[in-house]
């Protein structure tokens, strides 16, 4: 059989033996050792083979999952489990390690928790600057007065007196304080002294000798003694008498080089006032090197083309068949009078020569020739800034009139339209309001009441604001200006429907209520009531007709209705219509006495900031209104487009306009599913979400403390605030992204990828105020 110990022989009688092959491997494994971790094979007739077991190559030998764990196999053995250390590669992918702390977890996945840079002290913000966490970063806000990543640079002083506040990430000066001698505008950047004009607007008031610099006091050219004319068509006008040193008789190019010399030019009389004034300061010795009418010998008004005449008609540049220009194609005047020149012989750059009559100062007789034209050792010069007599009482205020009253206007500036004398509201609204009453041989229509003010270059009187009304009312009950005192000026306006047979019934009657279907003629903003409790107009109107509208003895409305034909009067008011009110946010709105949340337009730098006015979206009734609508989201859509926002779509303004918007504003509305009263946050003043915002960063709700264990919501209020938890969740990314909480349960967790934590994500709406 062989050997016996692999074989075992059983005798048979009379027959040959049994061999039958012993298997090793039943008893004690074959002696392999332990059946767990060694297979045990037969062989027949020979030893068995024993083959370790790996443990590793099922469910990875049990040391649970391959991601975190190691297995080795040991022979005979039981396998070892080794923890896989994510950490010890490239941070565990958290990213840098000096933002991000890694913490091996054993047997499951590592975990990335932020290094808040903050309250370790490594934030490297300048003393004063706020540091605010952020996942994987941090942001330091700064006081005004610096900027920069770590607030460490000043704010360019510039011409600002006061405190300057700059944009963090660029340093542009975006408001001063206050502004340094002869300096102006919201970041002191106009120069006063660049000509009269200048310093009128400034507020100098009384007419005189100044000194002027129009190229500004670090430009290459000259300051210069000129006389000042701050009262003629409304102020501003420039005069600077030249007397060649040799009595060199100088053309007009040769006076255009002397004036540009000084940033100036050739003197243009814009109005036959100002053509007067000049006279004067031509007669005065004390303004300039001598008295002479000479100085009015050549002036910049020249043919359009070579051989144009004029002839026996008037020479300014509201007759539109002379073929003469003001040197910068403005406005000119030299008199109202026919005069048998210019005859044609001249040349484009050549000045006529113009004779006065020393008793009345008006000019007598003026005479075209040949290049290179008249010539005068004296003339005058002019920065030429001003183009002329005030087309409205908004051009009075910003001359920098404040006195209300009665003012010439000429709405066409030299043009066919006669000068007009109006009656001029110059504190109202800032200022600016143009009233003229007109009383009428016949009942007329809208129609014909618009007819009749579009010849004097105004339109049917439109009510901007409720002040605005109310100013309205006592320029018509008046009698010290117009034809007598009446509320019958205002029986008719020009508002209207937008559609035949538009309906604004129980609702404020004012540009702002999307419910209300009428409009200004302009398109522009109106106001004549917030009244709910009357069922005017109710639809018998057609667009061109006016309501009536009857007055309390205080002012307000009483009484408007519509009509199929609209109402006629004998009396109306006719108004330019240019100072139409542009508030800077909904708050300056609500201000000035509108109620209806709706559509409004702002202009949140002001008329000489780079932002255009838009509209926004107004909250006019929680927490007292004025509340803009910033950003809006859906809860199937949390990003949206860029542009105008409203509460109804998903978007958020471009990030200059809300930043002009919050630097305005001092608190943050936060709501969702439209719900203010239950479901809303609101910050308390100047806290870091209006800060945040301003610097062109995303808003938080509070800040975590140093472990991001508890939550802190100073400065906050609403029944939102008491649900928000704080688990280290800190603020990131840039607008316009928003996070609010994280962890809060209501949804409120909201970045541009549509991420939202432990809840169901609901429409929000920010705003600021």
């Amino acid at each position: 059989c062989g050997s016996a110990t692999y074989y075992r022989c059983t005798n048979n009688t009379g027959a040959a033996p049994s061999c039958a092959d012993i298997d090793e491997c039943a008893t004690a494994n074959g002696g392999c050792g332990s059946a767990t971790y060694v297979t045990c094979t037969n062989n027949t007739g020979g030893p068995p083979t024993c083959t370790d077991i790996d443990e590793c190559a099922t469910n990875n030998g049990g040391c649970g999952s391959a991601a975190y764990i190691t297995c080795t196999d040991n022979a005979g053995a039981a396998p070892t489990c080794t923890d896989i250390d994510e950490c010890a590669i490239n941070n565990g992918g958290c990213g840098a390690a000096a933002a991000w702390d890694c913490v091996n977890n054993h047997a499951a996945a590592h975990t990335c928790a932020d290094r808040d840079e903050c309250a370790l002290g490594g934030d490297g913000c300048a003393d004063g600057a706020t540091c605010l966490n952020s996942r994987g970063s941090y942001a330091c806000s700064c006081l005004a007065g610096t900027w920069g990543a770590t607030c460490a640079s000043a704010c360019p002083q510039g011409h600002c007196s006061g405190t300057v506040t700059c944009d963090q990430a660029t340093g542009e000066v975006i408001a001063c304080d206050g502004c340094a001698a002869d300096w102006s505008g919201p970041t002191c950047t106009t120069y006063d002294r660049r000509s009269c004009l200048g310093l009128r607007q400034a507020g100098v008031a009384a007419s005189g000798l100044q000194t002027i610099d129009p190229d500004g006091p670090d430009g290459p050219l000259p300051s210069s003694s000129v006389w000042c004319d701050m009262s003629t068509d409304g102020g501003g006008y420039t005069f600077y008498k030249v007397k060649d040193v040799g009595d060199v008789a100088r053309n007009a190019v040769e006076a255009e080089a002397t004036c540009a010399s000084r940033g100036m030019h050739l003197f243009v009389p814009r109005t036959a006032a100002h053509l007067a004034s000049a006279w004067t300061v031509t007669q005065g010795t004390g303004l300039g090197p001598d008295a002479s009418a000479s100085y009015l010998t050549i002036m910049a008004i020249y043919p359009r083309v070579k051989g144009n005449k004029c002839l026996s008609m008037p020479l300014h540049s509201g007759n539109t068949s002379c073929g003469w220009r003001a040197r910068d194609d403005g406005n000119y005047w030299v008199s109202p009078n026919g005069h048998s020149e210019p005859n044609g012989d001249n040349d484009l750059t050549a000045s006529m020569g113009y004779s006065f009559n020393s008793t009345t100062g008006l000019v007598s007789s003026w005479n075209d020739i040949v290049s290179p034209g008249y010539t005068s050792i004296r003339f005058l010069c002019d920065v030429g800034d001003k183009p002329g007599a005030p087309e409205s009482c908004l051009d009075y205020r910003q001359l920098g009139h404040t006195t209300s009253g009665t003012y010439t206007i000429d709405t066409d500036a030299n043009g066919a339209i006669a000068a007009t004398s109006v009656y001029c509201d110059l504190t109202t609204d800032g200022g600016g309001y143009t009233y003229l009453k007109v009383l009428s041989g016949t009942s007329d229509f809208a129609p014909a009441a618009e007819a009749f003010c579009a010849t004097l270059g105004m339109q049917l009187f439109i009510p901007r604001t409720p002040a605005h009304l109310a100013s309205a009312w006592l320029v018509a009950k008046s009698a010290t200006f117009g034809p007598d005192a009446s509320a019958n000026y205002l029986y008719i306006l020009g508002i209207y429907p937008r559609a035949n047979a538009a309906t604004c019934v129980n609702q404020p009657l004012a540009s702002g209520n999307p419910s209300c279907g009428w409009k200004a003629s302009d398109d522009g903003s109106f106001w004549v009531t917030n009244r709910t409790d009357r069922a005017e107009p109710n639809g018998d109107n057609t667009t061109t007709g006016s309501m009536y509208y009857s007055f309390n003895t205080d002012g307000s409305v009483y009484v408007w209705n519509d009509i199929t034909a609209g109402y006629s009067s004998t009396r109306y008011m006719c108004d330019v219509g240019d100072h139409d009110v542009m508030p800077a946010s909904c708050d300056g709105w609500r201000e000035l006495g509108f109620v209806t949340s709706g559509s409004y337009p702002i202009d949140p730098d002001g008329d000489t900031g780079p932002i255009a006015p838009f509209t926004a979206y107004c909250d006019m009734t929680w927490d007292g209104g004025g509340w803009t609508l910033i950003r809006s989201t859906l809860a199937t859509d949390c990003t949206g487009a860029e542009g105008a926002v409203t509460a109804a779509a998903a978007g958020y303004l471009p990030l200059a306009e809300m930043q002009a918007l919050a630097w305005r504003a001092s608190q943050v509305h936060i709501r969702t599913t439209g719900q203010a009263a239950t479901r809303s946050a609101t910050s308390t003043a100047d806290t870091l979400a209006i800060r945040n915002l301003r610097s062109g960063r995303i808003l938080n709700l509070g800040l975590a403390t140093s472990t991001g264990a508890s939550p802190t919501t100073a400065g906050w209020s609403g029944p939102m605030v008491p649900a928000s938890t704080w688990h280290g969740c800190a603020v990131s990314g840039a607008w316009p992204e928003i996070w609010w909480a994280c962890n809060n349960g209501a949804g409120l967790h909201l970045t541009g990828s549509c991420t939202w934590t432990n809840g169901a994500a609901e429409p929000m709406q920010v705003y600021v105020r």
